[in-house]
């Protein structure tokens, strides 16, 4: 691939176009050129609801529950688990009003090596490949944005799913979890493969477990 993380396969032509757009950014960077701005639109897909009521429910506050789009070049896009990588009118997506607008940066690419870009990855991102603890809408976002600029979303997003297991509520679905989701939890290379070892290591040591370790 030529881009490591970005294609799934040999593309020669996506390649070459790749190659020429990104002499285009050296360019256009040493000629002190802005670009365009990056920005995350973050949605409540809540509505507020979880900073509500999540620590009665789950015993853990949770602000949100987050989606979000980036937003550049006049346009949103997105990741859904119906239509895979879709694009509207900033802010005219399903998902109602953005209760942030965080901006990640600038980047030089021009629109035409960001859609080849998007094509590549089409097939990773298509709906049947949804997954709502490791590949969702906010996993899209973050490799849009360091494609674009480097840099990705903020950590407390994309680590929701694993937030959720944290909690009380969580860490006793955990078992009904690994049961009906083992590939995200089982083998080496599972996205949540580490998920019970983490849980443990953060569970709260009472005196009794301290008494019985005596």
């Amino acid at each position: 691939p030529c881009i490591r993380g970005a294609v799934t396969a040999p593309d020669s032509e996506a390649c070459t176009r790749i190659r020429l757009t990104l002499l285009h950014h050296v360019w256009r960077h040493v000629l002190c050129m802005e670009g365009d701005e990056v920005v995350v639109f973050v949605y409540d897909l809540s509505g507020g609801l979880a900073r509500s009521f999540s620590g009665a429910l789950l015993g853990k506050q949770i602000d949100g529950i987050w989606h979000t789009g980036v937003v550049v070049y006049g346009k949103e896009y997105y990741f859904g688990g119906l239509g895979g990588i879709e694009s509207s009118a900033p802010a005219a997506t399903p998902y109602g009003t953005p209760v942030q607008r965080l901006t990640i940066g600038r980047t030089q690419l021009p629109r035409e090596v960001f859609q080849d870009y998007l094509s590549s990855i089409r097939p990773q991102f298509a709906p049947e490949k949804y997954n709502l603890f490791h590949h969702n809408c906010n996993n899209f976002s973050d490799e849009a944005c360091k494609f674009l600029t480097g840099h990705g979303i903020p950590s407390h997003i994309l680590e929701l799913p694993l937030e959720a297991l944290r909690s009380p509520l969580g860490r006793q679905l955990l078992p009904l979890l690994q049961q009906s989701f083992p590939e995200d939890f089982r083998g080496a290379n599972a996205p949540l493969a580490g998920a019970s070892e983490l849980l443990a290591a953060d569970a709260p040591r009472g005196p009794s477990s301290a008494g019985a370790a005596l």
